[in-house]
């Protein structure tokens, strides 16, 4: 990022670059509007009159007042093409920023993820969704098909009710595609989390005072993509917790059948020995 922003100039604003070439055209234009002026038969101040006497002068200025608002047309189409660049350069500038602003969330809501104990991972979803669209609080829900209802598993907040499927949270484990609605308010935005072929869940981040829209869906969106890489992760990772406890299981019965059975042999041989 920091290269990004080494590379990144702020545009110029083309009006300041354009009053310079405008001066010249526009006293070069009063010039020779006096002298049409006086071509025409018109009297002009006295201290005028005399510099344009002659005929060829009269003629090299009205026709410099031609180059003039020739030049004066040319340097206007300039200036309005280069004020379209500028807008665009600033809506490119606009764009810029607010990317860098969305990958700084979503890595930060990122490291949250990484930090979190298993046992705490869908709080830890929940809180990053907040983070990265500036909701007011977030909560991660997952399907119950025995009731047919979105159950939540991870909140920011107070402990949700359930949701039913015509919901937007519903919808979108439904459609398996990002939710957007802000029609009844609050506005919220609600992504599934796809681990493999299986949503996991469904995340929902709700705003307070302002709406949501594409910008905010295809963020939460991302870090829902985010947050499947580290549910399964936590998954592989428990896996590999209980085929540990499996082995130490196993190890521990067998050393358990070891000693039983040397036991077991040693006493007869004790007693013949005996």
């Amino acid at each position: 990022m920091s290269r990004s922003r080494q590379s990144f100039r702020t545009p110029t604003n083309p009006s300041a670059r354009s009053l310079g070439a405008l001066v010249p055209g526009i006293v070069l234009l009063i010039a020779g509007i006096y002298a049409g002026i006086s071509f025409l038969g018109e009297s002009l101040p006295d201290s005028f009159e005399p510099a344009f006497r002659p005929d060829v002068v009269r003629w090299v200025l009205v026709g410099a007042a031609v180059v003039a608002v020739l030049a004066l047309f040319a340097i206007d189409a300039r200036r309005r093409a280069a004020t379209e660049a500028y807008a665009t350069q600033m809506q490119m500038a606009e764009e810029f920023i607010r990317r860098a602003e969305d990958a700084a969330a979503l890595t930060e809501a990122n490291r949250g993820l990484n930090r979190a104990a298993p046992e705490n991972l869908m709080e830890a979803v929940a809180r990053g969704a907040m983070v990265t669209v500036g909701a007011a609080r977030a909560e991660v829900f997952a399907y119950d098909e025995d009731r047919d209802v979105m159950t939540p598993i991870g909140w920011t907040a107070t402990q949700p009710e359930d949701r039913t499927m015509s919901e937007p949270v519903g919808r979108a484990f439904a459609t398996q595609q990002p939710v957007l609605s802000n029609d009844p308010p609050p506005s919220s935005v609600s992504a599934p989390i796809t681990v493999g072929d299986e949503i996991a869940g469904v995340v929902v981040s709700t705003a307070e005072g302002k709406r949501f829209g594409d910008r905010e869906l295809r963020i939460l969106a991302s870090y829902a993509a985010d947050a499947a890489v580290a549910i399964n992760r936590a998954r592989a990772l428990e896996r590999e917790r209980q085929v540990s406890d499996r082995l130490v299981e196993i190890d521990r019965a067998k050393n358990d059948f070891v000693a039983a059975i040397t036991h077991e042999l040693k006493t007869p041989l004790t007693s013949l020995l005996g």
